[in-house]
């Protein structure tokens, strides 16, 4: 088919749509079927009168004509087939497994007043007994190792009790430290913030002077 220019197009479906009333009609008898060529002529000569490209004949308006009502038919079936179909499209709704709380994954986030009704843990209700180790005992043994070869046998009760002592110790004193560590950075930074104040202070007491020079100068 030979190829149309845009102003060709409309050109011509201007022209077609004031006589499609005769070019349009369904029957097939034959005082319609001269009607229709006598029509197509008609339109062949006001298409070349009225448009600046190459002449056409009736045979080539014709298959253009075809050619765009087929395709125009297709658009209007494509867009009927995409809204009005009964193919509907579902939304498929993903629905993901709740999580089970466990010793792992439950934080203080998930804490409510109920779980104080719940079963305490067995961690929390077994009685500590006086022979199990702490923390402290076995990081005593464990320094007092390096002095001696002796400590490769089970400590006694009485041993243990001695690496006990000795752990509380240690923690009351590094409690301690840690507490004299705590007030001296308290005390550094309020030292800090009082010279700040200072600095301020200083600082408005200069701009206030200036600003007096400057309103008492002429």
């Amino acid at each position: 088919m030979t190829n149309f220019t845009q102003a060709e197009k409309v050109v011509l479906i201007d022209i077609i749509e004031k006589e499609k009333n005769i070019l349009e009609n369904k029957k097939t008898d034959g005082v319609t079927i001269k009607q229709k060529e006598a029509c197509w002529a008609k339109v062949a000569t006001e298409f070349n009168s009225r448009s600046l490209g190459a002449s056409r004949d009736v045979n080539c308006l014709k298959n253009f004509a075809c050619h765009d009502e087929q395709q125009e038919n297709v658009n209007v079936d494509y867009n009927d087939n995409e809204y009005n179909n009964d193919n509907e499209a579902y939304v498929i709704e993903t629905l993901n497994d709740v999580e089970q709380p466990t010793e792992t994954s439950t934080t203080w986030c998930s804490w409510n007043p109920a779980m104080l009704r719940q079963k305490k843990s067995p961690e929390l209700t077994r009685q500590r007994s006086e022979e199990e180790f702490t923390y402290k005992d076995v990081e005593a043994a464990l320094t007092n190792s390096s002095h001696s070869a002796s400590t490769s046998k089970t400590p006694s009760s009485k041993s243990r009790s001695n690496l006990r002592q000795k752990g509380t110790l240690a923690s009351t004193n590094w409690t301690r430290l840690s507490a004299n560590n705590r007030n001296k950075k308290f005390i550094d930074l309020a030292e800090s913030k009082l010279e700040l104040v200072k600095m301020m202070k200083e600082d408005m007491r200069i701009k206030s002077k200036i600003k007096v020079q400057i309103l008492e100068a002429p």
